[in-house]
């Protein structure tokens, strides 16, 4: 179990009141398509910042009076990169400021702390400065496929940010405001996993300072039905062992291999399209010296040139659209199990069982749930969980 003081309750919502509960007068009518143009109101902006490391260090680390940078020094921590990093955060904030209030937009910014769902309901869309990580934060506290979030890299340099506009609209903030305020966008509406839980549990955030978001109580008594989790999943679920090390046992029943099947292995990782680029790319992709070797094994000469060519095929065929209504699946060093259990493939659906010693449910790496033996979880999707966001071309 983890300390209690990382512990909180959960509680029970109803999918009525967690999913749709919240939209308000600003809900407009959707086309059932994933992807269209639908101009929105762009009038009052709600602005998540990213938190930076010299922000964390600044509260979390211990002084004993002493100037922080000096400590950091200290302690052996790059104090010119963090510092750096911080100033270049703030910089692109102004610069936010800047085009907002030339275009007369009202907006808000927020810390992660700050950051409620009755901040949400002011504001017509969402903006988040950082990368992949505040994006996934916001994303966590909007409950219906209306809401409008647009995320922004502040550091272009250095960061990726597959969920974020591209790069060039961070070095052109007016440009891209002025985009977004005149509807001149295309709407992507990337799929979300709704993770329904049969079985007592608690959740704790994966971040020690991140404060629970609202008070959250199940039934003392153990449940006999699913229960819908709080959270949808944009990126993946990680179901597992909570300590790495140990071998995960877990029960797999999905829609193409309906017969239950129990599996050793180190964890599993069930991702949509948004999450193709992120984790369950790292596990499954391939090196060039590994398809080499595949070739040499297969008695098939192939240039570098080839090899290159395969790699970057294969890496490539991992990732699909954020709009994609199916879930990715990849099972992590499988060590024992049915000879017929892919330990990759794609689903509508799938059930999981858990034999684990200490198992967690981790959503999108930003909480977990406990995930104690004989409790089962439901992973699936639904147009209507769907997340509102844009492209810029």
């Amino acid at each position: 179990m983890l300390p209690v003081n990382h512990l909180r309750n959960i509680s029970h919502f109803r999918l009525s009141s967690v999913l749709f509960g919240v939209i308000s007068s600003r809900t407009i009518i959707m086309s059932s398509s994933t992807s269209s143009s639908i101009k929105q109101e762009f009038s009052k902006v709600l602005v998540l910042k990213k938190y930076t490391r010299y922000e964390k260090l600044s509260k979390t680390y211990d002084t004993d009076g002493r100037d922080l940078k000096v400590c950091l020094q200290d302690s052996g921590w790059d104090v010119s990169k963090i510092v750096a990093s911080h100033e270049i955060q703030q910089n692109f904030e102004n610069a936010v400021k800047t085009e907002l209030a030339r275009a007369n937009i009202e907006y808000r910014f927020v810390t992660k702390n700050e950051y409620t769902e009755d901040q949400v309901q002011w504001a017509d869309a969402i903006l988040t400065l950082g990368g992949d990580g505040t994006f996934l934060q916001a994303a966590n506290k909007i409950r219906d496929r209306c809401t409008l979030l647009i995320g922004f890299n502040s550091m272009p340099e250095t960061s990726t940010g597959h969920l974020c506009l591209p790069k060039y609209y961070s070095q052109n903030l007016k440009e891209a405001i002025t985009k977004i305020k005149e509807g001149k966008y295309k709407n992507l509406h990337r799929t979300r996993i709704k993770v329904s839980l049969r079985g007592s549990t608690s959740s704790h955030y994966l971040h020690s300072d991140d404060p629970p978001s609202r008070p959250r109580t199940l039934p003392e008594n153990e449940p006999k039905d699913f229960q819908i989790l709080p959270e949808l999943a944009l990126n993946d679920v990680y179901v597992g062992e909570y300590n790495s090390a140990l071998v995960s046992k877990l029960i797999i029943s999905t829609d193409q291999t309906p017969p239950a099947q129990q599996v050793k292995c180190s964890g599993m990782c069930i991702n949509t399209g948004s999450g193709s680029t992120a984790w369950y790319y790292t596990i499954n992709k391939l090196n060039q010296a590994k398809v080499a070797q595949l070739l040499c094994l297969a008695g098939i000469d192939a240039s570098q040139s080839k090899v290159a060519d395969i790699t970057d095929k294969y890496n490539k065929s991992l990732q699909f659209s954020p709009d994609d209504s199916r879930l990715a699946f990849a099972i992590r060093d499988m060590i024992s199990g049915d000879e017929t259990m892919p330990e990759t493939g794609y689903v509508q659906s799938l059930k999981i069982k858990s034999m684990c010693t200490n198992g967690a449910i981790m959503i999108d790496g930003n909480i977990g749930y406990d995930f104690h033996p004989g409790a089962e979880i439901c992973l699936e999707t639904c147009r209507d969980y769907d997340l509102n966001t844009i492209e810029l071309t």
